[in-house]
């Protein structure tokens, strides 16, 4: 495992879902030796388990009305089934020992990073054969999204054992791709991963709080964007296409939840839901219903309910505060990288697709090992 997910997540550049690979490989492996270590089958922390029972159980309450039952239960089942993998990353293996090994992981970013910006600056000479003939270049912006949200572990072990030059590498070789990108979230979350950095290192308590008070806000997602068509449209106009429509998606999906707020659509429905909304006459920019609802308060309360919401925030901030435990040197940094998975699910992700869900877990796992750099570290210094 110390090998392989280095490897994994740094092909994952160029292929996004490879993330999903790497985080049930991960899961499984870390359970498998925690169990090898202590000789017997490992019990899972009990919050882990009851944080499960509580999605299965909004799931059930959710499918029993859902407007496509058997791809709603699919989801479900298959949602389940990454989730029990990613909770082996939630089981101690060890005293540090089995540690990842970040030097390895950070020679894999820098390489491919300056890979794909290579790939970026030549227009996608190997798109063809990794994704089709008729891939553009966005086909590699989820890779490089979810490469943004956990390079900030990297960067916190550069900085703890004093690794200037691979820092230095890391940093200028995943601008490459970044300064090419055209993911405007992935920009956007990056920008606002280092204002809370900023923020953090003068007081971590602050920037916990104030992204506290930016998930509260975000609740009523939805109807904000149901408001501004109804008030405010030629502000819309002015909007890059992709996020005016994502404003018309998120419009007709306060629509839908209006219709259904208690108990929602079913799992993985908001892709099956038709436009129905007031203000569907003046849409530009969408015409079919939206694979997603390209943002995550949007996708639980439409398809979970009220219920879904209120567990979706919570585990929102519950990850957030659960900084609290990192060591101090490390919290800023952790904050940034959880800034970075917000604003991509608001934005930009379906919320259940596993190489997302994935990646998040990788990149909590491998900041709680970082603990263990972190107490060498005091010990020599």
């Amino acid at each position: 495992m110390l090998i392989i997910l280095p490897i994994l997540t740094g092909l994952a550049f160029f292929s996004g879902g490879l993330w999903a690979v790497a985080g049930i490989v991960g899961g499984i492996s870390n359970y498998g030796w925690a169990c090898w270590q202590h000789r017997r089958a490992v019990s899972v922390p009990r919050w882990v388990l009851l944080g499960l029972l509580l999605l299965v159980v909004m799931i059930v309450l959710a499918n029993l009305q859902a407007i496509n039952p058997p791809l709603s239960w699919s989801k479900g089942w298959q949602l389940l089934a990454l989730l029990l993998a990613l909770a082996g990353f939630s089981i101690k293996a060890g005293d540090g020992k089995s540690m990842p090994d970040f030097r390895f992981w950070t020679i894999m970013f820098i390489g491919f990073s300056l890979l794909l910006g290579l790939e970026l600056a030549l227009g996608g000479p190997l798109l063809p054969l990794l994704k089709g003939p008729d891939a553009t270049l966005v086909k590699y912006n989820r890779g490089l999204s979810y490469a943004a949200m956990f390079v900030w572990v990297l960067v916190a072990w550069g900085m703890l054992k004093r690794r200037w030059i691979l820092l230095g590498l890391l940093i200028a070789a995943m601008l490459i791709p970044l300064a090419q990108t055209e993911s405007r979230a992935t920009m956007m979350a990056m920008t606002a991963a280092v204002a809370v950095f900023g923020v953090a290192v003068l007081n971590r308590n602050l920037a916990r709080w104030s992204l506290s008070l930016l998930v509260g806000v975000t609740a009523g997602w939805p109807f904000y964007a149901y408001a501004v068509l109804e008030h405010a449209l030629h502000w819309v106009n002015h909007l890059p296409a992709s996020w005016h429509a994502r404003m018309e998606i998120w419009d007709y999906m306060a629509a839908r939840i209006m219709e259904k707020p208690w108990l929602g659509w079913g799992l993985a429905s908001s892709g099956q839901l038709e436009i129905t909304s007031p203000h569907q006459p003046l849409y530009q920019m969408i015409s079919d219903p939206a694979g997603h609802s390209h943002n995550m308060v949007t996708q639980w309360w439409v398809e979970l309910g009220i219920p879904g919401l209120l567990a979706g925030l919570g585990f929102c901030l519950i990850t957030l505060w659960s900084t609290r435990r990192l060591p101090q040197a490390v919290q800023p940094y952790a904050l940034a990288s959880w800034t970075v998975g917000l604003v991509l699910a608001l934005c930009a992700y379906n919320f259940w697709t596993d190489s997302f869900l994935a990646a998040m877990t990788l990149t909590a796992y491998s900041f709680a090992m970082l603990q263990w750099t972190a107490q060498a570290e005091l010990r020599d210094h």
